[in-house]
């Protein structure tokens, strides 16, 4: 841990040096990596960094650590979006022997005003991590293929999905789960899932703002660990879920709250509104419509917190009611 500590600060003081261009450029909005097996101990590796063209950055290589510290070249760049910018890195390493080596890439320009983040630094952290497994009962060894960027996070009405599209060239048992960014102060934010099985994340943000998601992927292949990698997502929220205050305080109630069985909601309108429930991973358990008075029966509901929706001519209401 303590030479993987030291060659990160030593890729990142490199990086200063040799770019000063850079400094203080906060530009980059996610990474990825993936690696191919091209002989028995030599692997091809692409990182892919996702970046803002509004912010001119020279970065013409980058330092990546395959246990080592070596270049790898920019090939390639291609412009998504108006707000998001694609470079691709291509490099080579060929490994000792068999063993478990250990990942990783850092630099310092991770875009700021990210709602997760200890924002006090004028320069923050992004990178990655990952472990690679020579072993000699296992044949081929590359990596999973992220086939998505983050231009493909889908906002439905304040619920923000993301579907990784993940392809393994060994035909792997891969495993996703959220694990902390890199950087000062970050915490993972609340109402966020994923599908251990895709990676797909569903988030239901209750602030506008910028929020950084990490996934770790872990691979097996015959029962054997293959290793893991992890990837930095990039949420931009402009919409969330509103609740308009004339609406919440005035014509609106959903009881009890805490409720083990039946939930009631309740209108003042005297009129037909629309009523949606999703669970915490923004997906829709239940809708229809009322007047004045809906019963809902809960009691079979496994425990957890939902998201009651319920649409006026006055406006959106939104409430989270724990089911005991």
């Amino acid at each position: 841990m303590e030479r993987l500590f030291v060659s990160s600060l030593l890729c990142l003081t490199l990086g200063f040096l040799l770019n000063p261009s850079n400094l203080f450029s906060q530009d980059l909005k996610g990474v990825q990596f993936q690696y191919q097996k091209v002989t028995s101990q030599t692997f091809e590796g692409r990182l892919l960094l996702y970046s803002d063209p509004q912010v001119i950055v020279s970065r013409p290589f980058v330092l990546f650590n395959w246990t080592a510290l070596d270049t790898l070249f920019l090939i390639n760049e291609l412009q998504l979006s108006s707000e998001l910018i694609k470079r691709e890195y291509l490099g080579y390493f060929t490994y000792a022997g068999n063993s478990s080596y250990s990942l990783s890439y850092y630099e310092g320009y991770r875009v700021g005003e990210i709602n997760n983040f200890d924002n006090d630094s004028q320069v923050e952290l992004i990178g990655l991590t990952g472990n690679l497994v020579l072993d000699p009962f296992l044949s081929s060894n590359s990596s999973p293929i992220i086939n998505n960027s983050p231009l493909n996070i889908i906002n439905d009405n304040g619920i923000y999905t993301y579907f990784p599209n993940v392809w393994d060239p060994d035909s792997d048992s891969l495993y996703f789960e959220i694990v902390d960014c890199i950087g000062n102060g970050y915490y993972i934010p609340e109402n966020l899932t994923i599908n251990h099985s895709d990676g797909t994340l569903r988030f239901i943000p209750e602030e506008l703002g910028s929020y950084s998601i990490c996934t770790k992927i872990k691979q097996w292949n015959s029962g054997i660990y293959a290793g893991d990698i992890t990837y930095d997502v990039l949420f931009e929220v402009d919409n969330i879920m509103n609740v308009p205050e004339e609406v919440s305080e005035n014509r609106i109630s959903i009881s009890p709250n805490p409720v083990s069985d039946i939930l009631t909601l309740n209108t003042r309108d005297n009129k037909v509104v629309n009523y949606t429930i999703y669970d915490i991973a923004g997906r829709q358990l239940l809708n229809g419509t009322f007047i004045n008075t809906q019963e809902v029966d809960v009691s079979a509901w496994p425990s957890g917190i939902y998201i009651i929706r319920i649409e006026t001519e006055s406006g959106i209401y939104q409430e989270k009611v724990v089911k005991k």
